[in-house]
């Protein structure tokens, strides 16, 4: 049940890792990730257009091994990543957390289940919004 979907021009760098499992993962168009990442589904992931990853972003959309509580299935929420975003170097994007467009994840930040609007510089260990209204270019 495992799918990738390319939904144009692709750009996976030296050493990463795309592994899903019974999951989708969608990328959209522009896609770039550099040296080392590691995407890992098991739910759902979805990135938009013109997303940028630097060196050993790390990005997972479940805990690789089921966590139960209370005799209840954890449920592992999707990663949505939107349009033009940047992820800096050494970062890493967990389960349940939703990025808005034009947004830079700060260098090594961890983002754990935050929900980022537009235009909104996210860093910190864990990561947070630091300043609203921002953009950036390649």
């Amino acid at each position: 049940d495992a799918k990738a979907i390319f939904e144009g021009k692709t750009h996976l760098g030296e050493g990463n890792i795309v592994f899903v499992n019974n999951g989708t993962v969608t990328f959209g168009k522009n896609f770039s990730s550099n040296k080392n990442c590691f995407i890992s589904s098991d739910n759902n992931m979805k990135f938009g257009e013109d997303v940028l990853l630097g060196w050993n972003v790390s990005i997972r959309d479940s805990d690789g091994h089921e966590i139960i509580y209370s005799d209840k299935k954890d449920k592992s929420p999707q990663v949505i990543i939107g349009n033009h975003v940047w992820i800096c170097a050494n970062s890493d994007i967990l389960k349940g957390s939703e990025i808005g467009d034009n947004c830079v994840i700060a260098y090594r930040s961890c983002v754990c289940g935050l929900k980022a609007t537009n235009n909104a510089l996210i860093g910190g260990y864990p990561a947070k919004v630091i300043k609203n209204d921002v953009n950036w270019k390649k």
